[in-house]
């Protein structure tokens, strides 16, 4: 039977491996792509480094690491094991040692700060990387510890700010240059994120967010009702409050304000880094690097392209928009109707055509039907004749058979009422023959000509019989 004891050992370290696991998930989850500083392996290594196992460049220094056999003491039953450890340092290019002290690891540097990591080898049990007290701080670039190393974790400052968690890891508070708390409010451990534009999204617990600027003010509800997660650390964030949208700038000021019924955030809406605006019914879109409007909310609706341009309806009619707000297709599309590798079919009242990325008119607007471009080639319709058109706007074959295939390895095969040909790109005839029903028709022709032959025969005969019977 498993005494008390052992049991509650053993759930707490199910619960501390679930916990461990839920946080790096949420850490790596919430995190933008563009917050996560990268090392690079070095390869070729100068002369001074061949002392170290590993050797990472970050920001023009060298991080090195040197494999060290690590003993642990394992306290139930005094046994002693070694496990792999490193020893890190961080040096210059030219190989002057800046840490005063060697670490287990070294991050990557993000705006002249990197994050320095400690671990104390004397641990307890088998899940010894879950309950050892790791310790993190911060070194700058000449190697001095800015954030000491008494926290469970540490992020990088922003905006002169950093998030850091307590040696419990019970909670977690910000702390400015010198590591002194900026203000009082605390927040949960598994809190991922940084200030951007003034403001910061904390989590209070499990199930509660908010956001709060430099002073630890709660925004949501107070300013704002709806602020913008942290993406693109360049971008501003929307936000939104009493049904109107602007965009949220430097120092947690408003660089559009909130003037818009909407400013969509969802990524299928976004083109070319722009996101889409909406007001009173009508559409536009804003530059949330830059902090602008570009496209102003006038248009009906929009069709994205694979290149950067976009195609606009306004006053019932489609034009070729461009980011610069300038049309390169007029405003005289009634349809648009396929779009494929920057190729547009467009309609004008009751004729089809094809339309480039650059506003180009490929496949003249002429055409009762078109098709997309498969290996170069337009199947092109007039008066229920079938033609072909390339994608460079050369007419292959006018409108003359009365069906066709798409072009396959560089030949299609065509009919008239009679006959089928397989033609190039030239419209070179390569092979020809006569359709089935030329078939069945000559067949019936045939076997009419029979029966008539037969029966003129037969009667013929008949008539020499009775003739020859008479004269008897």
């Amino acid at each position: 039977m498993v005494q008390p004891s052992k049991f509650m050992r053993i759930l707490f370290l199910l619960l501390a491996m679930a916990t461990y696991s839920y946080s790096q998930t949420t850490k790596y989850q919430s995190s933008s792509t563009n917050d996560i500083p990268q090392r690079k392996r070095v390869i070729n290594l100068p002369d001074w480094a061949n002392q170290y196992d590993e050797v990472y460049a970050s920001d023009d220094l060298f991080i090195c690491k040197k494999i060290i056999n690590m003993p642990v003491i394992r306290k139930t039953n005094d046994t002693i094991y070694f496990k792999k450890g490193y020893l890190t340092y961080l040096h210059t290019k030219e190989g002057v040692r800046l840490s005063r002290q060697p670490y287990d690891d070294i991050s990557a540097f993000r705006d002249g700060f990197a994050r320095v990591v400690q671990r104390n080898p004397d641990h307890d049990g088998r899940f010894d990387f879950l309950l050892e007290p790791t310790r993190m701080g911060l070194i700058d670039r000449s190697g001095h510890l800015v954030i000491p190393l008494v926290y469970r974790d540490v992020w990088y400052f922003r905006e002169g700010l950093v998030y850091v968690v307590d040696s419990t890891y019970n909670k977690g508070y910000f702390v400015d240059a010198n590591n002194r708390r900026v203000f009082e409010k605390e927040f949960s451990p598994y809190h991922s994120s940084n200030f951007q534009n003034g403001t910061c999204h904390v989590r209070l617990d499990y199930q509660q967010y908010n956001f709060i600027n430099h002073k630890g003010e709660y925004l949501i509800p107070e300013v704002y009702d709806f602020i913008e997660l942290p993406g693109d650390w360049n971008a501003k964030q929307v936000v939104a409050k009493n049904g109107k949208y602007g965009l949220l700038g430097e120092k947690a000021e408003l660089t559009l304000k909130l003037s818009y019924d909407l400013i969509d955030t969802s990524a299928s809406t976004h083109w070319n880094g722009l996101y889409k605006t909406k007001l009173h019914n009508k559409y536009g879109y804003v530059d949330v690097i830059a902090g602008k409007e570009v496209i102003k909310p006038h248009y009906q609706d929009f069709i994205h392209t694979p290149s950067s341009k976009i195609w606009a309806k306004k006053n019932n009619k489609w034009g070729l928009l461009q980011k610069n707000n300038e049309f390169i297709y007029p405003l005289k599309a009634d349809s648009i109707l396929s779009i494929k590798d920057d190729y547009s079919i467009v309609q004008e009242g009751t004729k089809k055509g094809v339309v480039d990325s650059t506003g180009k008119i490929v496949v003249p607007v002429t055409f009762d039907n078109v098709s997309p471009f498969y290996e170069d080639v337009a199947i092109v319709v007039q008066d229920n004749r079938i033609g072909y058109v390339s994608r460079s706007g050369k007419t292959i074959a006018s409108p003359q058979y009365i069906s066709g295939t798409y072009f396959r390895n560089g030949k299609a095969t065509v009919k008239t009422f009679f006959r089928h040909f397989t033609i190039d790109k030239n419209h070179t005839k390569l092979e020809q023959g006569f359709n089935n029903i030329v078939y069945v028709l000559g067949i019936g022709t045939m076997l009419l000509l029979h029966l008539v032959y037969f029966f003129k025969t037969r009667k013929s005969y008949a008539s020499q019989e009775k003739l020859f019977t008479r004269k008897l």
